[in-house]
């Protein structure tokens, strides 16, 4: 007797369960479509926002992808309405928002820390020192070097 009543006990169980979940998937579906036509769900899309998301993005770390393309990319907008949205904004493109965040990025590794030129890059993600002395020199208008020791900016 025991036995069946154990049995019919585990039913009980995988039935209350199932509830559970087709309830837990109701309240998503209702909160979800709820969200489709809340009008402040349109304005989390205005551009002043994906502008804000792309300063979020850039500032989250180091800049390791310097490209428009791959900011573009994690807001799900094209590169043509980023640069569109942040010269609006800031009257700056968005490579000159990711170029000024690499500089800052490049600074602090060689004013701040001991990594040699070469763990700079690959912590950067350039390619060779070679190419990297040359961007620093093309967009700070010091060497490295001189950015290490201090001289410059």
């Amino acid at each position: 007797m025991r036995s069946q009543s154990h049995f019919y006990s585990n039913e009980v169980i995988q039935s209350l369960l199932r509830a559970a979940l087709l309830v837990l998937c109701g309240v998503m579906n209702a909160s979800i479509n709820k969200n489709v036509s809340d009008p402040s769900v349109k304005m989390r899309s205005s551009p002043s926002v994906y502008f804000q998301r792309f300063l979020n993005l850039l500032h989250s770390g180091d800049v390791r992808n310097r490209s428009v393309q791959y900011y573009a990319k994690q807001l799900c907008i094209t590169p043509k309405y980023l640069t569109t949205i942040c010269k609006k904004h800031s009257g700056k493109t968005p490579l000159e928002w990711i170029t000024g965040q690499a500089i800052e990025n490049i600074r602090y590794y060689l004013r701040d820390t001991d990594l040699s030129i070469k763990q700079i890059c690959d912590v950067l993600n350039f390619a060779s020192p070679s190419f990297f002395c040359k961007y620093v020199r093309l967009h700070s208008w010091i060497t490295p070097g001189k950015l290490r020791s201090g001289d410059g900016k």
